[in-house]
Protein backbone atom coordinates (compact mmCIF):
# COMPACT_ATOMS: atom_id res chain seq x y z
CA UNK A 1 0.00 0.00 0.00
CA UNK A 2 3.06 2.16 0.58
CA UNK A 3 4.23 1.55 -2.79
CA UNK A 4 1.40 1.98 -4.35
CA UNK A 5 0.61 5.67 -2.93
CA UNK A 6 4.63 6.62 -3.18
CA UNK A 7 4.17 5.97 -6.89
CA UNK A 8 0.39 7.71 -7.18
CA UNK A 9 1.65 10.62 -5.21
CA UNK A 10 5.14 10.45 -7.45
CA UNK A 11 3.23 10.19 -10.67
CA UNK A 12 0.87 13.03 -10.11
CA UNK A 13 3.43 15.28 -9.28
CA UNK A 14 4.96 14.76 -12.41
CA UNK A 15 2.02 14.79 -14.83
CA UNK A 16 0.61 18.08 -12.69
CA UNK A 17 3.97 19.95 -12.72
CA UNK A 18 5.85 18.57 -16.10
CA UNK A 19 3.44 17.02 -18.53
CA UNK A 20 0.27 18.56 -18.21
CA UNK A 21 1.88 22.44 -18.25
CA UNK A 22 3.16 21.47 -21.22
CA UNK A 23 -0.30 20.60 -22.84
CA UNK A 24 -2.12 23.41 -21.55
CA UNK A 25 0.32 25.44 -23.40
CA UNK A 26 0.17 23.97 -26.75
CA UNK A 27 -4.01 24.35 -25.91
CA UNK A 28 -3.25 28.09 -24.73
CA UNK A 29 -1.45 28.20 -28.30
CA UNK A 30 -4.48 27.32 -30.14
CA UNK A 31 -6.25 30.31 -28.48
CA UNK A 32 -3.95 32.46 -29.09
CA UNK A 33 -3.47 31.58 -32.82
CA UNK A 34 -7.58 30.72 -33.57
CA UNK A 35 -8.44 34.88 -35.11
CA UNK A 36 -5.31 33.78 -37.40
CA UNK A 37 -6.73 30.16 -38.52
CA UNK A 38 -10.66 31.65 -38.29
CA UNK A 39 -9.64 34.14 -40.70
CA UNK A 40 -8.10 31.80 -43.14
CA UNK A 41 -10.65 29.31 -43.32
CA UNK A 42 -13.44 32.03 -43.85
CA UNK A 43 -11.46 33.49 -46.80
CA UNK A 44 -11.05 29.68 -48.26
CA UNK A 45 -14.70 28.64 -47.69
CA UNK A 46 -16.09 32.47 -49.36
CA UNK A 47 -13.44 32.17 -52.15
CA UNK A 48 -12.77 28.01 -52.78
CA UNK A 49 -9.53 26.85 -54.52
CA UNK A 50 -11.29 24.71 -56.47
CA UNK A 51 -15.03 24.46 -58.03
CA UNK A 52 -17.48 22.26 -55.67
CA UNK A 53 -17.26 18.60 -56.66
CA UNK A 54 -20.11 16.19 -56.49
CA UNK A 55 -17.69 13.07 -55.96
CA UNK A 56 -19.18 11.12 -58.70
CA UNK A 57 -16.17 9.87 -60.12
CA UNK A 58 -13.88 8.29 -58.28
CA UNK A 59 -10.58 8.19 -59.59
CA UNK A 60 -8.81 5.58 -57.71
CA UNK A 61 -9.07 2.11 -59.27
CA UNK A 62 -8.50 3.61 -62.41
CA UNK A 63 -5.20 4.88 -60.91
CA UNK A 64 -4.10 1.52 -59.85
CA UNK A 65 -2.83 0.70 -63.01
CA UNK A 66 -0.48 3.78 -63.11
CA UNK A 67 0.66 4.17 -59.90
CA UNK A 68 1.87 2.36 -56.95
CA UNK A 69 0.36 1.78 -53.50
CA UNK A 70 2.29 1.36 -50.86
CA UNK A 71 1.22 -0.94 -47.51
CA UNK A 72 0.98 -4.10 -45.76
CA UNK A 73 -0.63 -5.75 -48.95
CA UNK A 74 0.15 -3.47 -51.63
CA UNK A 75 1.26 -5.66 -54.46
CA UNK A 76 3.98 -4.36 -56.76
CA UNK A 77 3.26 -2.47 -60.20
CA UNK A 78 5.55 -4.16 -62.71
CA UNK A 79 4.69 -2.81 -65.62
CA UNK A 80 7.12 -1.48 -68.34
CA UNK A 81 5.32 2.07 -68.37
CA UNK A 82 5.13 2.70 -64.38
CA UNK A 83 8.98 2.03 -64.24
CA UNK A 84 9.84 4.22 -66.94
CA UNK A 85 7.54 7.30 -64.99
CA UNK A 86 9.69 5.90 -62.00
CA UNK A 87 13.11 6.55 -63.80
CA UNK A 88 12.23 10.03 -65.30
CA UNK A 89 10.92 11.31 -62.35
CA UNK A 90 14.54 10.29 -60.71
CA UNK A 91 16.28 11.75 -63.36
CA UNK A 92 14.61 14.87 -63.79
CA UNK A 93 13.67 16.15 -59.61
CA UNK A 94 14.45 19.53 -61.18
CA UNK A 95 12.52 19.90 -64.37
CA UNK A 96 11.23 23.26 -63.31
CA UNK A 97 14.44 24.90 -61.86
CA UNK A 98 15.47 27.05 -64.87
CA UNK A 99 15.14 26.82 -68.97
CA UNK A 100 17.75 24.64 -69.37
CA UNK A 101 16.59 21.83 -67.50
CA UNK A 102 12.87 21.93 -68.76
CA UNK A 103 14.71 21.30 -72.16
CA UNK A 104 16.77 18.85 -70.92
CA UNK A 105 13.61 17.27 -69.47
CA UNK A 106 11.65 17.54 -72.77
CA UNK A 107 14.28 15.99 -74.84
CA UNK A 108 14.43 13.30 -72.70
CA UNK A 109 14.18 9.89 -74.94
CA UNK A 110 12.34 8.55 -71.94
CA UNK A 111 10.03 11.17 -71.63
CA UNK A 112 8.99 10.89 -75.59
CA UNK A 113 8.65 7.47 -75.21
CA UNK A 114 6.33 7.24 -72.69
CA UNK A 115 2.53 6.76 -72.87
CA UNK A 116 0.92 9.46 -70.82
CA UNK A 117 -2.15 9.42 -72.44
CA UNK A 118 -4.10 8.01 -69.08
CA UNK A 119 -3.02 11.67 -67.53
CA UNK A 120 -5.54 13.18 -70.00
CA UNK A 121 -8.75 10.71 -68.77
CA UNK A 122 -8.29 12.12 -65.68
CA UNK A 123 -10.67 14.82 -66.41
CA UNK A 124 -13.33 12.60 -66.46
CA UNK A 125 -12.83 11.95 -62.68
CA UNK A 126 -13.33 14.53 -59.70
CA UNK A 127 -12.05 12.79 -56.79
CA UNK A 128 -10.02 10.23 -55.33
CA UNK A 129 -11.69 8.45 -52.44
CA UNK A 130 -8.51 6.51 -51.00
CA UNK A 131 -11.10 4.65 -48.34
CA UNK A 132 -12.32 2.37 -51.68
CA UNK A 133 -9.14 0.43 -51.94
CA UNK A 134 -9.57 -3.31 -52.07
CA UNK A 135 -7.14 -4.00 -49.08
CA UNK A 136 -8.04 -1.40 -46.95
CA UNK A 137 -11.62 -3.45 -45.75
CA UNK A 138 -9.49 -5.90 -44.18
CA UNK A 139 -6.92 -3.44 -42.58
CA UNK A 140 -9.87 -1.92 -40.70
CA UNK A 141 -11.37 -5.78 -39.55
CA UNK A 142 -8.03 -5.44 -37.48
CA UNK A 143 -8.80 -2.23 -35.68
CA UNK A 144 -11.88 -3.37 -34.02
CA UNK A 145 -9.70 -6.44 -32.55
CA UNK A 146 -6.77 -4.17 -31.33
CA UNK A 147 -5.74 -2.22 -28.52
CA UNK A 148 -4.69 1.68 -29.05
CA UNK A 149 -1.05 1.02 -29.66
CA UNK A 150 -1.60 -1.65 -32.33
CA UNK A 151 -4.54 0.88 -34.00
CA UNK A 152 -1.80 2.64 -34.37
CA UNK A 153 0.66 0.31 -36.23
CA UNK A 154 -2.24 -0.56 -38.10
CA UNK A 155 -3.31 2.81 -39.61
CA UNK A 156 0.25 2.69 -40.71
CA UNK A 157 -0.41 -0.32 -43.11
CA UNK A 158 -3.29 1.11 -44.56
CA UNK A 159 -2.98 1.36 -48.33
CA UNK A 160 -1.89 4.75 -49.71
CA UNK A 161 -0.91 5.46 -53.49
CA UNK A 162 2.51 7.59 -54.15
CA UNK A 163 0.52 10.35 -54.99
CA UNK A 164 4.10 11.52 -55.48
CA UNK A 165 4.12 9.85 -59.56
CA UNK A 166 0.83 11.20 -59.87
CA UNK A 167 2.09 14.50 -59.06
CA UNK A 168 5.25 14.35 -61.27
CA UNK A 169 3.04 12.45 -64.01
CA UNK A 170 0.97 15.84 -64.50
CA UNK A 171 4.03 18.12 -65.07
CA UNK A 172 5.51 15.36 -67.51
CA UNK A 173 2.11 15.08 -69.59
CA UNK A 174 2.87 19.04 -69.50
CA UNK A 175 6.44 18.62 -71.04
CA UNK A 176 5.32 16.06 -73.82
CA UNK A 177 2.29 18.96 -74.72
CA UNK A 178 4.94 21.72 -74.97
CA UNK A 179 6.57 19.36 -77.30
CA UNK A 180 3.25 18.47 -78.92
CA UNK A 181 2.79 22.14 -79.24
CA UNK A 182 -0.68 21.92 -77.38
CA UNK A 183 0.65 24.03 -74.64
CA UNK A 184 -2.83 25.37 -74.03
CA UNK A 185 -3.90 22.27 -72.92
CA UNK A 186 -0.80 21.70 -70.05
CA UNK A 187 -2.28 23.94 -67.45
CA UNK A 188 -5.86 22.88 -67.18
CA UNK A 189 -4.88 19.34 -66.96
CA UNK A 190 -2.23 20.52 -64.22
CA UNK A 191 -4.75 22.27 -62.15
CA UNK A 192 -6.54 19.42 -62.67
CA UNK A 193 -4.61 16.35 -61.00
CA UNK A 194 -4.04 18.95 -58.31
CA UNK A 195 -7.19 19.19 -57.38
CA UNK A 196 -7.32 15.16 -57.38
CA UNK A 197 -4.80 15.37 -55.17
CA UNK A 198 -6.58 17.70 -53.07
CA UNK A 199 -9.17 15.61 -52.68
CA UNK A 200 -7.48 12.41 -51.03
CA UNK A 201 -8.06 14.07 -47.47
CA UNK A 202 -4.77 13.15 -46.41
CA UNK A 203 -2.19 15.95 -45.59
CA UNK A 204 0.17 14.76 -48.16
CA UNK A 205 -2.41 15.11 -50.86
CA UNK A 206 -3.20 18.53 -49.73
CA UNK A 207 0.70 19.30 -49.32
CA UNK A 208 1.36 18.44 -53.25
CA UNK A 209 -1.78 20.00 -54.40
CA UNK A 210 -0.35 23.07 -52.78
CA UNK A 211 2.94 22.84 -54.51
CA UNK A 212 1.15 21.88 -58.08
CA UNK A 213 -0.48 25.03 -57.52
CA UNK A 214 2.15 27.35 -56.48
CA UNK A 215 4.36 26.30 -59.42
CA UNK A 216 1.54 27.13 -62.04
CA UNK A 217 3.32 30.41 -63.11
CA UNK A 218 6.65 29.05 -63.51
CA UNK A 219 5.05 25.84 -65.42
CA UNK A 220 3.14 28.77 -67.95
CA UNK A 221 6.55 30.25 -68.23
CA UNK A 222 7.92 26.95 -69.39
CA UNK A 223 5.40 25.94 -71.91
CA UNK A 224 4.85 29.25 -73.37
CA UNK A 225 1.17 29.54 -71.96
CA UNK A 226 -1.04 32.21 -71.05
CA UNK A 227 -2.39 31.21 -67.35
CA UNK A 228 -3.96 33.11 -64.33
CA UNK A 229 -2.27 31.21 -61.07
CA UNK A 230 -3.64 30.96 -58.35
CA UNK A 231 -3.66 33.88 -55.86
CA UNK A 232 -0.53 33.16 -53.32
CA UNK A 233 -2.31 34.04 -50.39
CA UNK A 234 -5.43 31.95 -50.44
CA UNK A 235 -2.87 29.30 -51.63
CA UNK A 236 -0.86 30.05 -48.05
CA UNK A 237 -4.06 29.92 -46.36
CA UNK A 238 -4.88 26.64 -47.51
CA UNK A 239 -1.51 25.37 -47.15
CA UNK A 240 -1.64 26.40 -43.38
CA UNK A 241 -5.48 25.57 -42.65
CA UNK A 242 -4.49 21.91 -44.08
CA UNK A 243 -1.72 21.53 -40.71
CA UNK A 244 -3.97 23.61 -38.53
CA UNK A 245 -6.84 21.49 -39.23
CA UNK A 246 -4.98 18.38 -37.50
CA UNK A 247 -3.47 20.06 -34.61
CA UNK A 248 -7.10 21.82 -33.87
CA UNK A 249 -8.60 18.09 -33.65
CA UNK A 250 -5.06 16.74 -31.84
CA UNK A 251 -5.04 15.85 -28.26
CA UNK A 252 -2.69 18.59 -27.75
CA UNK A 253 -5.21 21.05 -28.40
CA UNK A 254 -8.60 19.73 -27.65
CA UNK A 255 -11.01 21.72 -28.32
CA UNK A 256 -14.54 22.63 -28.08
CA UNK A 257 -16.07 22.63 -32.36
CA UNK A 258 -17.16 26.21 -31.14
CA UNK A 259 -16.38 28.95 -34.22
CA UNK A 260 -14.93 26.41 -36.22
CA UNK A 261 -17.96 24.25 -37.09
CA UNK A 262 -19.22 26.51 -39.86
CA UNK A 263 -16.22 25.47 -41.60
CA UNK A 264 -16.12 21.93 -41.10
CA UNK A 265 -15.78 21.05 -45.00
CA UNK A 266 -13.59 20.42 -48.04
CA UNK A 267 -13.36 24.14 -49.27
CA UNK A 268 -11.68 24.66 -45.93
CA UNK A 269 -9.77 21.57 -46.33
CA UNK A 270 -11.21 20.60 -42.81
CA UNK A 271 -11.10 17.06 -44.67
CA UNK A 272 -7.46 16.69 -44.64
CA UNK A 273 -6.90 15.57 -41.49
CA UNK A 274 -9.81 12.15 -42.17
CA UNK A 275 -6.57 10.20 -42.41
CA UNK A 276 -4.02 11.66 -40.68
CA UNK A 277 -5.63 11.74 -36.97
CA UNK A 278 -5.81 7.54 -37.29
CA UNK A 279 -2.29 6.89 -37.13
CA UNK A 280 -1.61 9.51 -34.64
CA UNK A 281 -1.41 9.79 -30.73
CA UNK A 282 -5.05 10.00 -30.49
CA UNK A 283 -5.37 6.14 -30.28
CA UNK A 284 -3.77 6.54 -27.11
CA UNK A 285 -7.26 6.67 -25.09
CA UNK A 286 -6.51 3.21 -23.34
CA UNK A 287 -3.87 5.18 -21.53
CA UNK A 288 -5.91 7.46 -19.82
CA UNK A 289 -9.11 6.03 -19.09
CA UNK A 290 -9.13 5.89 -15.48
CA UNK A 291 -9.18 2.45 -13.84
CA UNK A 292 -7.30 2.98 -10.80
CA UNK A 293 -7.94 5.20 -7.54
CA UNK A 294 -6.48 8.81 -7.57
CA UNK A 295 -5.49 8.42 -11.50
CA UNK A 296 -5.94 11.88 -13.52
CA UNK A 297 -9.25 11.84 -15.42
CA UNK A 298 -8.52 12.55 -18.92
CA UNK A 299 -11.83 10.97 -20.30
CA UNK A 300 -13.15 14.48 -21.10
CA UNK A 301 -10.64 15.63 -23.20
CA UNK A 302 -10.82 12.64 -25.03
CA UNK A 303 -14.07 12.73 -25.64
CA UNK A 304 -13.83 16.26 -27.39
CA UNK A 305 -11.41 14.86 -29.46
CA UNK A 306 -13.26 12.31 -30.53
CA UNK A 307 -16.48 13.95 -31.19
CA UNK A 308 -14.89 16.69 -33.11
CA UNK A 309 -12.97 13.84 -35.13
CA UNK A 310 -16.45 11.77 -35.47
CA UNK A 311 -17.92 15.20 -37.27
CA UNK A 312 -15.27 15.65 -39.50
CA UNK A 313 -15.34 12.16 -41.20
CA UNK A 314 -19.12 12.17 -40.93
CA UNK A 315 -19.12 15.86 -43.48
CA UNK A 316 -16.19 13.86 -45.18
CA UNK A 317 -17.68 10.76 -46.00
CA UNK A 318 -15.21 8.49 -44.40
CA UNK A 319 -17.89 6.15 -42.18
CA UNK A 320 -15.74 3.22 -42.07
CA UNK A 321 -12.57 5.39 -40.71
CA UNK A 322 -15.19 5.69 -37.37
CA UNK A 323 -13.85 2.06 -36.26
CA UNK A 324 -10.95 3.97 -34.92
CA UNK A 325 -12.96 5.72 -32.83
CA UNK A 326 -14.92 3.07 -31.15
CA UNK A 327 -13.51 1.86 -27.29
CA UNK A 328 -10.90 -1.19 -27.50
CA UNK A 329 -12.31 -4.78 -26.59
CA UNK A 330 -11.45 -5.66 -23.15
CA UNK A 331 -10.52 -8.61 -24.52
CA UNK A 332 -7.83 -6.93 -26.69
CA UNK A 333 -6.04 -5.11 -23.77
CA UNK A 334 -5.16 -7.79 -21.57
CA UNK A 335 -3.07 -6.98 -18.32
CA UNK A 336 -0.13 -9.18 -19.41
CA UNK A 337 1.25 -9.51 -22.60
CA UNK A 338 2.83 -13.03 -22.85
CA UNK A 339 3.74 -15.31 -20.06
CA UNK A 340 5.18 -12.58 -18.36
CA UNK A 341 5.58 -9.20 -19.49
CA UNK A 342 2.63 -6.74 -17.77
CA UNK A 343 0.82 -4.52 -20.49
CA UNK A 344 2.07 -1.08 -19.76
CA UNK A 345 -1.62 0.19 -21.08
CA UNK A 346 -2.65 -1.54 -17.22
CA UNK A 347 0.17 -0.38 -15.05
CA UNK A 348 -1.05 2.23 -13.52
CA UNK A 349 0.21 5.53 -12.91
CA UNK A 350 2.93 5.01 -15.43
CA UNK A 351 0.62 4.41 -18.35
CA UNK A 352 -0.05 7.85 -17.91
CA UNK A 353 3.04 8.94 -17.69
CA UNK A 354 4.37 7.06 -20.98
CA UNK A 355 1.02 8.05 -22.59
CA UNK A 356 1.96 12.12 -21.99
CA UNK A 357 5.21 11.47 -23.22
CA UNK A 358 3.71 9.64 -26.50
CA UNK A 359 1.88 12.66 -26.95
CA UNK A 360 3.95 15.37 -25.96
CA UNK A 361 7.08 13.90 -27.86
CA UNK A 362 5.32 12.20 -31.17
CA UNK A 363 3.07 15.21 -31.75
CA UNK A 364 4.16 17.22 -34.82
CA UNK A 365 3.76 21.10 -34.18
CA UNK A 366 0.59 21.58 -36.55
CA UNK A 367 0.43 25.53 -36.09
CA UNK A 368 3.92 25.82 -37.64
CA UNK A 369 3.32 27.57 -40.38
CA UNK A 370 1.03 30.10 -38.46
CA UNK A 371 4.18 30.56 -36.18
CA UNK A 372 6.13 31.01 -39.15
CA UNK A 373 3.48 32.69 -41.26
CA UNK A 374 5.32 35.48 -44.15
CA UNK A 375 3.34 37.72 -46.73
CA UNK A 376 2.94 35.89 -50.19
CA UNK A 377 4.45 39.08 -51.96
CA UNK A 378 7.59 37.14 -53.08
CA UNK A 379 8.51 36.76 -57.04
CA UNK A 380 7.04 32.74 -57.31
CA UNK A 381 10.08 29.81 -57.27
CA UNK A 382 9.91 26.38 -57.69
CA UNK A 383 8.16 24.62 -54.47
CA UNK A 384 9.99 21.27 -54.08
CA UNK A 385 8.11 20.99 -50.59
CA UNK A 386 5.52 18.85 -49.19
Amino acid sequence: MVTYSGVAVASHLIIRLVLQPQLEAARAELSVLEPKILADLKLLNDEPLFPNSAREKNAEHFLSGFIAWSGHMAKPLSTVEHQRLVELMSSHKQALTDTEHWAKFRADPNLKALDLSWVDQLVAYDHINLESQVDQSWVLEQVEKSNGVERIGIAERLPMPELQELQFAALARAAQLHNEKRVNEALPLHRHVSQLLASTDCLVGSALAASMLKNETVLADRVGAKWTPMDLNKLAAFKRASWAWIGIQSLRATHEIGAFGPYLNRKTSACTGAFELLGTTSQLRDFFVPTAFLETDFSEKFALADKFRGHVLDECGHESLKVFLKPVPKEANPLFVGRHRANIERIPFVRRLYGLQLILIASPNFFRLYEERQPASNPPQVDESL
